[in-house]
């Protein structure tokens, strides 16, 4: 077995880490049990068991059809695999347009689109969308794969713990698995796992379960330089908990952090674990599910109401078909069974009730906004320029989701997967002119072209304002650099860098127009002067023309004086 001799500094870091995680525990074992059962793996749950869902619990299902809606739109809207959502380019805008550049770019784009499609991603996404939308925070190991170039790998609230650095960004990763002894046999190879699971293997106890910690965290015992597993910038461990020795099952590194970990929202740069929609929708989800209980009870009584039958009153039973015993003597001459009491509900005011609770649970949601998308997929494709049209109050909102989004997400994934493909020698050598160029990444998805299309309202009402006052005051146009905001207004409409023109590009057409004016000017004066000199050639003036005259060429006025 390998030995580590931080594996007591690890594991002390691994405590902790589940202890800030276990603060969290009631939040989210609620979210579970009244969100979605299917979804969250926390102690005392058996990975070999089903998945069940309350129904006594959870009567009405419309915050999971909720989720649902809000998790595969988010995923259409983000990161369709059906339209580019990304673009790579330069920080430099003149380099961006450098022909060899731009094919270079284009040339990696098509290849990281490819190994996309050839991955699992798009299947992990939505799963990592129905998370943040839940708990508020998702987590998923991006691995290099032999087959496929990277694999992903699934995961739920509960499975694992994170850690933020000094810039409230992840950077460690623990979690605990859940393994049989033959796929700990399997993995780690049989001289590497404990010898009570060696002395299990070799008694045919195979699917005994064994709980393995696991952490990545920045290598603190680097040496740069080296290349060796233990010098990379993170180092990975596998244990098993419990041990008191210094027996690891395994020890490695990476060259970036292999793990995205979005939030959906955080409060203070030192938040571990994000802040989700549904904790908010929570109040709502519970009293539906209570207004639904009490309407098929309130339903149920009136169809098989509580009766009074003869007998010695006792407790009283009003339950539905409930039977309470009564004297025919203090109750009158009516010996037959009659209701304990009269059922009326008012199941107009109920639905009403149940509607608008249902309201603002889509409202919580954004289901509105990502069934709209949802919808244009079937049909044809929405535009941003539509989201904002209909949706510009929920675009606002979600700014800095989405923006988190794109920081902790698909940023951190595109960065995982093109480092992977360079090692794997699946990028071309880039042309000289961006050496030492760092890339950058455009998101073009619809919702994010939607949030920079917001932008562009206050530039079309600033100029509407411009032109309705400048008929009077013809001097405010000077207020406004009109190149700035056109170049603004494009690039928030996904305008493409290669379409836009240098400012450098721009003075020369201007200057050449001036240019072209002037000449053109030049000529129509040397025209008209043309012109009138035929004509004060043709005037005549007594026996000599006016031109000749005006010179004092010709006639009477020629000679020596």
């Amino acid at each position: 077995m390998p030995e580590f001799t931080k594996r007591k500094k690890i594991e002390a870091r691994y405590k902790q880490m589940k202890q800030d995680a276990d603060n969290w525990l009631p939040v989210w074992k609620d979210l579970k049990q009244w969100g979605n059962p299917t979804r969250g793996f926390f102690d005392g749950d058996d990975p070999r068991q089903a998945r069940k869902i309350d129904h006594k619990r959870i009567l009405n299902n419309k915050f999971i059809r909720a989720l649902r809606t809000s998790s595969a739109g988010l995923h259409s809207g983000l990161t369709s695999p059906s339209r580019p959502w990304f673009q790579l380019t330069v920080g430099d805008p003149e380099l961006a347009k450098d022909a060899r550049v731009m094919a270079w770019l284009d040339d990696v784009e098509t290849r990281i689109y490819a190994v996309f499609n050839t991955s699992n991603i798009y299947k992990i996404l939505p799963m990592m969308y129905a998370e943040l939308l839940l708990f508020g925070t998702a987590a998923a190991p991006i691995e290099e794969n032999y087959d496929r170039v990277f694999n992903c790998k699934s995961l739920t609230c509960g499975q694992y713990f994170l850690d933020v650095d000094d810039n409230g960004m992840v950077n460690t990763f623990a979690r605990r698995i859940n393994m049989s002894v033959a796929q700990l046999v399997n993995v780690f190879g049989l001289d590497n796992v404990t010898e009570s699971i060696r002395n299990e293997y070799k008694e045919d106890k195979l699917n005994v379960m064994h709980t393995i910690a696991h952490i990545i965290e920045p290598n603190d015992d680097r040496i740069k330089g080296q290349r060796d597993f233990a010098n990379k910038p993170f180092r990975s461990v596998y244990w098993v908990p419990g041990n008191d020795n210094e027996h690891v099952l395994r020890l490695g590194g990476y060259d970036e952090f292999p793990i995205i970990a979005p939030r959906w929202e955080v409060t203070k740069t030192t938040d571990i674990y994000g802040v989700s929609p549904a904790m908010y929708a929570m109040g709502d989800q519970k009293s539906l599910q209570e207004m639904e209980r009490r309407g098929l009870m309130g339903l149920a009584k009136m169809v098989d109401p509580p009766v009074n039958v003869s007998g010695n009153a006792k407790a009283v039973n009003t339950m539905p078909g409930g039977v309470n015993p009564f004297d025919p003597v203090t109750a009158g001459s009516d010996t037959g069974a009659r209701a304990t009491y009269q059922v009326a509900i008012d199941f107009n005011a109920l639905a009403t009730y149940v509607q608008r609770t249902e309201q603002r649970i889509d409202e919580m949601m954004y289901v509105d906004l990502f069934k709209m998308i949802l919808n244009s997929e079937q049909t044809q494709p929405i535009t941003a320029r539509e989201v904002v049209e209909k949706h510009e109050e929920k675009m606002m909102n979600l700014g800095p989701v989405l923006e988190s989004m794109n920081q902790e997400l698909h940023a951190p994934l595109i960065k995982r997967v093109f480092k992977i493909m360079m090692r794997g020698g699946l990028i071309p050598e880039p042309p000289p002119e961006l050496n030492q160029q760092m890339l950058k990444v455009n998101f073009i998805s619809v919702l994010a072209q939607a949030q920079q299309m917001v932008a562009t309202t206050s530039i079309q009402q600033s100029l509407g304002f411009i032109g309705s006052v400048a008929g009077l005051f013809p001097d405010v146009i000077d207020v406004v650099d009109i190149d700035e905001a056109a170049i603004d207004y494009m690039q928030a409409n996904g305008m493409p860098a290669k379409c836009i023109r240098s400012k450098e590009d721009i003075e020369n057409i201007r200057q050449q127009k001036q240019q072209a004016m002037q000449q053109q000017q030049m000529a129509q004066d040397m025209g008209a002067m043309v012109q009138g000199a035929k004509t004060l050639s043709e005037a005549k003036l007594d026996d000599n023309n006016a031109l000749a005259a005006i010179t004092g060429l010709g006639g009477a006025g020629s000679g020596v004086v």
